[in-house]
């Protein structure tokens, strides 16, 4: 009898500690999973900033294109008069 009960607290143990294990690695995944979405949602926000960014120097980009180039053709036609 003692054996048998020897057996069954061992048994108990094992379970309890693979249960133990199978929740810390859930608790783990979650956590990862947690600070992965985080991660998402930053470069979503920081790419929406970027592109903004990029839209305001394209902007400038064709203004002063277009300033120079203003300038250039009204230089040209400056010398052929």
């Amino acid at each position: 009898m003692k054996s048998t009960f020897d057996e069954y607290c061992s048994e108990l143990s094992a379970e309890a500690a693979r249960l133990a294990d199978e929740t810390e690695l859930q608790a783990r995944y979650a956590h990862q999973d947690s600070f992965n979405f985080g991660r998402r949602v930053e470069r979503i926000e920081c790419a929406r900033r970027n592109l903004w960014l990029r839209i305001l120097w394209l902007v400038v980009g064709v203004v002063i294109g277009v300033a120079v180039g203003a300038g250039c053709i009204e230089a040209l036609t400056m010398g052929m008069r």
